[in-house]
């Protein structure tokens, strides 16, 4: 059933205030009628300095199976090409494999950053990141 998780929306809110916006977004994951294996909510908070926050409160179904991971795919806009970040590398790092890594800050390209191989997986992570900016040629981005 792993391989068959889906993310379900229940119900997502909108509020403003000086300081930004935040997003709620009350969800669940789960197989297609199935009980869902985690059951929370993401706030997403954009600051108007152009910081983003992002915090998940998922609660897990007692009976569920092992979770191996839980994370988030964005899409970006084309063109930021720039990486800069405070994480573990220079080069990519996992949990079970970085002890050649160190914590750092390193400027690098999202091309760089990709690595060709044989069949199509993950690549380019960086783990313990605490900070990561995306730009533009410009220096826009986020």
């Amino acid at each position: 059933m792993m391989n068959y998780i889906k993310t379900k929306v229940y119900d997502t809110t909108i509020m403003s205030s000086d300081s930004g916006v935040k997003i709620t977004v009350d969800l669940s994951l789960g197989a297609k009628s199935k009980t869902p294996l985690a059951r929370g909510t993401v706030d997403y908070f954009i600051f108007k300095d152009g910081k983003i926050s992002v915090n998940t409160n998922m609660k897990i179904r007692e009976s569920a199976p092992y979770l191996p991971r839980f994370g988030f795919d964005f899409t970006l806009a084309k063109g930021l090409e720039e990486l800069e970040y405070f994480g573990m590398g220079p080069e990519q790092c996992y949990i079970d494999m970085h002890s050649y890594a160190r914590m750092g800050h390193f400027k690098t390209t999202v091309s760089d950053e990709y690595v060709p191989y044989i069949f199509p997986q993950e690549h380019g992570n960086h783990i313990n990141t605490k900070w990561v900016k995306l730009y533009n040629e410009n220096g826009k981005g986020l």
